[in-house]
């Protein structure tokens, strides 16, 4: 019979953090990053076939369980595409790298609540994505969501992604206002901890038993 309590998923973060990402000259390639398992649901062969299609340079990192040129299928999968990468099943510090990246890629086939695309915005780097997970709105809006799961149609907004990074001023403005959207969609630790209490509380009060 309560009001329903609101709990989203909980993310440390500055709320002041300053963003200021570095100016990407017309030579220099623009760097993307996947994390995620090697497996077909994270899309893998998707973004490297719409990369083989696409007319600029860039440097490709993947990161996840599988990425690996010791894993035969995926080195398979490379060169076939004729995709060059580094991989990396690990790394220490991934808040490193999505600020070292120009774009987050995610070209899963089913998402629910992606936390590497909070992680990644949080920071200040966009994301690139396929049409699934709950944050395609706000993506949207900066032309940062496929039309499909296509190769084609993630081509394009591929290219649309590296168009944007070549204008400095609107690639800053575009992190900065995906960072405060992002905010607005997780809790701090805090705050979830303080909507659990509240539940707790309220469930307590209606199990009591009454007394005479």
């Amino acid at each position: 019979k309560s009001k329903p309590i609101c709990i989203k998923n909980c993310f440390e973060f500055n709320k002041k953090q300053y963003i200021n990402k570095l100016f990407l000259k017309e030579s220099d390639p623009i760097q993307l990053t996947i994390v995620g398992r090697f497996s077909r649901e994270k899309g893998y062969e998707l973004l490297f076939k719409s990369l083989s299609k696409v007319s600029f340079n860039y440097k490709l990192l993947c990161i996840g369980k599988g990425c690996s040129l010791k894993n035969q299928k995926f080195k398979n999968l490379c060169a076939q595409y004729k995709v060059k990468v580094k991989a990396f099943e690990k790394v220490k510090n991934i808040n490193k790298i999505y600020w070292g990246t120009d774009y987050l890629v995610s070209s899963s086939f089913s998402e629910s609540f992606p936390n590497v695309v909070v992680e990644s915005l949080l920071v200040g780097t966009p994301v690139i994505s396929t049409p699934t997970g709950c944050f395609l709105n706000i993506l949207k809006e900066f032309n940062l969501v496929s039309e499909s799961f296509k190769s084609h149609d993630f081509s394009i907004v591929l290219n649309n992604a590296y168009l944007l990074r070549k204008d400095q001023k609107k690639y800053q403005s575009i992190c900065k206002k995906l960072r405060r959207k992002i905010v607005e969609e997780i809790s701090t630790p805090v705050q979830a901890a303080k909507n659990y209490e509240r539940i707790f509380l309220i469930n307590n009060f209606l199990i009591e038993p009454k007394r005479n």
